[in-house]
């Protein structure tokens, strides 16, 4: 799961939207691109009209209007800023009762703006961090051919002893120690079909990490919070039957490499993985080889 701050934005606002009329109407946000940023699950039965009529209509609703495109239905069209409309949709009630939202949705709309494109500048970074990680990597390293090739370390050859008549037996030479293994480290996993439920902030921040890849102690580094904190709300959905537990022994040597080297490839995209091929590619032939081929010429 990916903790995602919109969420948060919009938990807040459909909380003041009960204060203004309850029952609160379900909740669309798109941007001028026609890409959803977040939806209601109310709305998914008409998820094809809202993309297709913003396609049409967003350049066409001015800045701060709103349109009502269906009779008789409670669907209403906000374009509260340049880039982000928002829709609302109730099951019953008069047309009126959605215009009680206008100011709140201008209010927030600023915010949500502001928030949508800090959050397309963190996939671009994201999207060069991938490409970097992938270029810092020799071949020799990266991919299953590396794994295919790790053996075990060669046994100690020793040189026999000669044993005397009547003399003492040489003691046999230790065979190599195995890898040392660890404690058992805890690993949360939240089940899939619970990922998309909403978590309050700090629930967010911690259960966005309860992958079943990052350990425990790994959650409280990455999370900021203390390792109580963190254990009291693991156990609690745990409880609840939300996540389950994985026991892994830590210190294994060959386990651990491949386990980074997999996910390392996994944070690599389709497209940082193209252009890195294609930079790799481009790599200045080595010396002596520059040199024969001048030879030959």
């Amino acid at each position: 799961m990916t903790f995602d701050p919109l969420n948060e934005i919009v938990t807040d606002m459909q909380r003041k939207m009960k204060k203004i009329y309850s029952p609160a109407p379900a909740v669309c946000i798109a941007n001028n691109q026609a890409e959803l940023l977040y939806m209601d699950e109310m709305l998914g039965e008409r998820l094809e009209y809202i993309i297709e009529y913003i396609k049409k209509n967003f350049d066409l609703i001015e800045e701060g209007q709103y349109s009502f495109p269906i009779s008789g239905t409670l669907l209403g069209f906000f374009k509260m800023t340049s880039q982000i409309m928002f829709i609302l949709y109730g099951k019953s009630g008069k047309i009126g009762n959605l215009l009680l939202f206008r100011g709140l949705l201008e209010n927030f709309g600023q915010l949500i703006d502001e928030l949508s494109s800090d959050l397309e500048s963190m996939k671009r970074v994201e999207k060069n961090a991938n490409l970097v990680i992938k270029l810092s990597k020799t071949q020799e390293l990266v991919g299953p051919d590396f794994i295919e090739n790790l053996h075990a370390p060669p046994e100690e050859v020793v040189a026999s002893e000669r044993i005397e008549i009547g003399g003492p037996i040489p003691t046999p030479s230790p065979a190599i120690a195995p890898f040392p293994e660890g404690p058992v480290e805890l690993y949360p996993e939240l089940l899939e079909r619970f990922r998309n439920k909403k978590f309050n902030f700090q629930e967010g921040i911690i259960m966005q990490y309860a992958d079943g890849q990052l350990s425990l102690s790994e959650i409280v580094t990455k999370s900021k919070y203390t390792k109580e904190e963190v254990l009291e709300i693991i156990n609690s959905y745990q409880k609840k039957g939300w996540l389950k537990i994985h026991k892994k022994r830590a210190g294994k040597v060959l386990d651990k490499l491949i386990d980074v080297i997999s996910s390392t490839q996994k944070e690599i995209s389709s497209e940082a993985q193209q252009k890195a091929d294609e930079m790799l590619s481009l790599r200045v032939p080595p010396p002596k080889y520059l040199q024969k081929c001048i030879q030959n010429s």
